[in-house]
Order: structure tokens, then sequence, then C-alpha cells
């Protein structure tokens, strides 16, 4: 009985041993909060001061040690459909990127007690499709499609501010809006329109510019024109045929259309 007892007492502390060895303890590595939560006891709970950093060492069934990184994850929600007021369906292809807010672990974890894995699994890809339903109920067909910025932009803020409430902050909300078939169609075909009328709408205003160039170019000829004949006196246009005069008398005289050859007179 002695020897049995002995055996379990050594097989007990081998056990035990082997355990704090293994799962009973944990690093809290750089960019990383760790939470130790105490699972039984009259301290049992989640607190600030449950926030460690470093080796960390627990008893199993006692306490457990949540680590949750501190940097941006990114993910990329399966596809979900929602409805505007008047009940057309899209389809949302969301990515989502979040962190952590700092000294926010003890808060989360005394709420979801869960990996940071499936938090964002599950209530957090809840809330993302809540903010996309709420909001697209307050657009109407045309609405969503003559303003999807400002859709979009509703969505971000609200899901910003639950995430916030949560313990999150929101980085980046791509929404992967998919429109009816019809829809779409329609977009690209008003799309295509409004690129055909700025075409022509810059091509007149080129026109119109060209027409303007030859406007002013030909004003400005006449008025050149205009100037050079007023400019001219029988003064200037005595000189200019001193200027072009060779020395030589001329052989021809004429008055009243006669024209006489003065060679001829001599």
């Amino acid at each position: 009985m002695k020897n049995l007892f002995k055996w379990l007492m050594l097989a007990s502390i081998a056990l035990l041993s082997s355990c704090c060895m293994t799962s009973c303890v944990k690093k809290i590595g750089a960019a990383h909060e760790g939470v130790r939560v105490t699972l039984a006891g009259g301290d049992r709970g989640i607190g600030d001061e449950n926030l460690v950093t470093g080796w960390v060492w627990y008893m199993p069934g006692l306490r457990q040690v949540y680590v949750y990184p501190m940097t941006v994850k990114t993910i990329d929600y399966p596809p979900f459909t929602v409805y505007d007021s008047e009940g057309t369906e899209y389809i949302i292809d969301p990515m989502v990127s979040l962190y952590i807010q700092p000294s926010a672990s003890p808060r989360i974890v005394a709420k979801y007690l869960q990996s940071l894995e499936n938090i964002i699994r599950l209530p957090i890809y809840n809330y993302t499709k809540e903010a996309f339903r709420m909001e697209f109920n307050k657009f109407t067909t045309q609405q969503v499609i003559e303003s999807r910025d400002s859709l979009e932009n509703n969505v971000s803020k609200r899901l910003q501010e639950k995430l916030f409430s949560e313990g999150f902050e929101l980085d980046l909300l791509t929404p992967g809006i998919r429109f009816p078939e019809q829809i779409s169609k329609e977009i690209i075909a008003k799309n295509a329109a409004v690129q055909i009328a700025l075409r022509k709408q810059n091509e007149l205003v080129g026109e119109q510019a060209d027409a303007d160039k030859r406007i002013v170019s030909a004003t400005a000829e006449r008025d050149a024109n205009k100037l050079k004949e007023a400019s001219i006196t029988p003064k200037i246009l005595q000189q200019l045929w001193i200027e072009k005069w060779d020395g030589k008398v001329p052989t021809v005289a004429g008055n009243n259309g006669i024209m006489v050859n003065l060679n001829d007179l001599k």
C-alpha cells in the first residue's frame, strides 16, 4: 500500500511538472497584450490589474491567460445580402481592417471570454452586417446609385462607433458592394452618357477657343492695316519714291491718259 501511494505521488508530481513546463506558461511578446483571468476563488474575474506582460505562469483550471495582438488585422468576410428601403437586393463582400485599443484587452476578454479569432469570426462579422443593413434601409434604390459615397461613409461611421464601444478601432472598411445586374447596366449606361457629354463639351470648348483665336488674329491684322494706312501721308509717299528712285530721268511722261516717249522728241 505504501509503495502504491508512493508511486501515485511521484506520478502526480511528474504530471504537475509536465503541465507547468508546457501549458502553464505563456510569453506575452512585443505588440501583444496578455490578460490573466482568475476562474475560481474569491478574486475570480477580470480587472485592469489582470493586464500582464512577459512570461506568465498560471495553473490550468484556476486561471487562464488570453493573448491578443495589438497590430492591425485584415479580415475578408464572406458575402451577405442587404436590402434598400424599396426591397432591392445587394450583395456585400466586405473587407475590414481593425486593431485593439491600447489597454482595452481586459474589457474585451471580460465581455467575450474568447480568443480574438473567434471574436472577429462571429461578433464583429455580425456588427459589420448590421451596419450595412441599417444604413441601406435608409436609402431608396435611386439614392443608392446616386449617393453611393455618402452611403458607404455612413456605414463606415456606424461600424466605427460600434467597434470603438467594444474596444476596437476601425482602420479601413472596403464595402465591396455588388449591384443587381439591371442596376449595374443602368450605372454603366449613365456613366457612358456622362463621358460622352463631357467629351462633347470639351470639344465645344476647344472649337470656341479656336474661333476666339481666329477672331483675335483677324482683329489684330485689321487694326494693324488701319494703322498702316493712317500713317501713310503724301510726305511719306514722296520719301518712299525717293528711296526707290534709281537716279535715272523718266523716259515716259503722261497726262490725262496720254503717254509720250520723251526720246522721240529729241
